[in-house]
């Protein structure tokens, strides 16, 4: 991305960004217990985005994006032995950049844009 400064127009400065989707909060998981067979799983939390997976014991299930704080996963249930399981949300890469330049002041990059891979669980 190249910022260009309003004050100087031949000030510019290059930078890469990274730009990944927020961290997924899992707040709450509807049923409780999860029985195990066919069944629809119900995530509530923040950060959920768009093509987010829901993970129960390790297996993906099929997940429809509800809404930002709500995600609902369809699939077989099989409890692992201990029948104690992990759901854990992923939020997926945002799509390809534009080919297009993007122009923004660079103090917003670096306020905004640089944010680490994220993942999170929930027991």
């Amino acid at each position: 991305m190249t910022a260009v400064s309003h004050a100087d127009p031949t000030a510019k400065a290059n930078a890469a960004v990274n730009l990944q989707n927020p961290l997924p909060v899992v707040a709450s998981v509807t049923p409780n217990p999860v029985n195990p067979g066919k069944a629809t799983i119900t995530v509530k939390g923040t950060g959920l985005a768009n093509g987010a997976v829901v993970y129960f014991a390790g297996a993906a299930l099929p997940t429809v994006f509800v809404s930002d704080t709500t995600l609902t996963a369809t699939g077989t249930i099989a409890m692992p032995v201990g029948r104690l399981a992990a759901v854990k949300v992923t939020n997926p890469n945002p799509a390809r950049p534009p080919r297009r330049p993007s122009r923004c002041p660079s103090a917003w990059l670096l306020r905004r844009c640089r944010m680490p891979t994220r993942s999170a669980s929930s027991r």
